[in-house]
């Protein structure tokens, strides 16, 4: 955001949060020669932490070396694992086709709309984003192009509600985040121009970027590829990510000054760091019992069915306190909210087909419900797990959390959604 004067990042080592982490490795490296068990956990922390710095490192800077000069954008929501392989290569030509082949996967799209749906604006979008997937898979890639070129532009307008601008009406340094891997190489605010770039004469030529006025204004007609549509997709990836620094940073400004972080403090944060990665490494997805005698290990069975008996019941506070609420309005407000979206559609019973947790912090479960007109229907509804409804940060594996129906102004209510 240019009010914050963010600065230009030439590589990955230039983001903020890799400076101060580098500096907080340095300050540690004084304790090395400590005795016992706390030399061996600060020389272990050390020695983790410089690796993880520099892989990732190398990582986004390969990533723009080799398709930075296509306008591709590296993007928070990329597997790791994925893209080591995706650069594994010195050939631009490789690493591009590489890049279009894994989001030409169903699943590898998928996975990257449950990681950015923590982002309220993204879930409110997602029925019509799910019509631009089944248009991708199928090779629509002109319906999947003007789909996601909407939906880019409403998620950067509505992400500052004081200043409401879509990214084809935006400068380029605005679309510079704080802390991004987007703005590394000015890659998203370079891309943004080219996104709004003026065409003021028809054109019959193949274009491979994303050209959105020429496009939306029917100057460019041949943008019906592959590569065109991808380009999509990762844009709506990397104005995510944008959106996301945008909130952090507007809350990190507004923050008190903290007081200084001790050597405690950062053996905590790093332990906990690695306590964090270990679990997702470590998790495998599995499926919950139905039935009262199966194991229930991350809570999913006993939260869903606490949901489901208040929406029976009409306890309309037992079911909000367990849909999404990332905003944090108050348990009062969230109350009314579910009260005139389930007032009209009562339910005499339910009853649970099946529990797939997908991943650590996310969770279908199909229901079965009856009306009480003598219908029933079957849906499958997503779940995300966090650490209470007071604090909605993703609770890891080995935490306590509870889990949120997210969509629930949509799913309930609708047959078959998700399956």
């Amino acid at each position: 955001m240019a009010e914050d004067n963010v600065q230009n990042y030439d590589n990955a080592s230039d983001l903020p949060s890799v400076v101060e982490l580098r500096a907080q490795v340095k300050a540690m490296q004084v304790f090395e020669l400590c005795p016992g068990k706390a030399g061996r956990i600060v020389r272990e922390t050390i020695k983790n932490t410089e690796k993880n710095i520099d892989e990732l490192v190398h990582l986004v800077d390969k990533f723009y070396n080799l398709l930075g000069n296509r306008n591709w954008i590296f993007s928070d929501s990329f597997p790791i694992s994925d893209v080591k392989e995706i650069i594994n290569t010195d050939n631009p030509d490789v690493a591009e086709k590489r890049l279009i082949d894994w989001y030409s996967s169903r699943e590898h799209i998928e996975l990257q709309l449950r990681m950015v749906q923590s982002n309220l604006n993204v879930r409110e979008r997602m029925p019509l984003i799910r019509k631009a997937v089944d248009d991708f898979c199928d090779g629509r890639y002109y319906s999947t192009v003007f789909i996601l070129i909407s939906q880019v532009d409403g998620l950067v307008n509505d992400t500052d509600p004081k200043k409401r601008r879509a990214l084809s009406a935006r400068e380029s340094d605005d679309m510079k985040a704080y802390d991004s891997a987007t703005a590394v190489t000015e890659a998203l605010p370079r891309i943004s121009e080219i996104y709004r770039k003026g065409f003021h004469k028809f054109s019959g030529d193949q274009v491979h970027d994303l050209y959105r006025n020429g496009i939306m204004h029917g100057e460019l007609i041949d943008f019906d590829n592959v590569i065109v549509a991808t380009k999509a997709w990762n844009l709506l990836f990397a104005a995510t990510d944008w959106a996301k620094a945008q909130k952090e940073r507007a809350q990190q400004l507004a923050k008190p000054a903290q007081d200084p972080v001790t050597f405690q403090d950062l053996i905590k944060l790093f332990e906990k760091s690695r306590k964090n990665q270990e679990s997702v490494d470590k998790w495998k997805p599995y499926e919950t019992g139905t039935e009262e005698e199966n194991p229930d290990p991350s809570g999913i069975r006993k939260d869903s069915r606490y949901f489901f008996s208040g929406w029976e019941q009409k306890n309309y506070r037992k079911i909000a306190e367990h849909v999404a609420n990332p905003t944090e309005r108050s348990i009062g407000r969230l109350t009314l909210e579910v009260k005139e979206e389930y007032a009209s559609h009562p339910i005499q019973s339910t009853h649970i087909l099946k529990i797939e947790n997908v991943a650590g912090a996310s969770a279908f479960v199909t229901v079965e419900l009856e009306p009480g007109n003598g219908d029933k229907y079957q849906t499958r509804l997503q779940w995300i797990r966090v650490k209470s409804i007071e604090d909605y940060d993703t609770a890891f594996p080995y935490e306590d959390g509870t889990w949120m129906l997210i969509r629930w102004k949509v799913d309930p209510f609708k047959p078959n959604a998700n399956m």
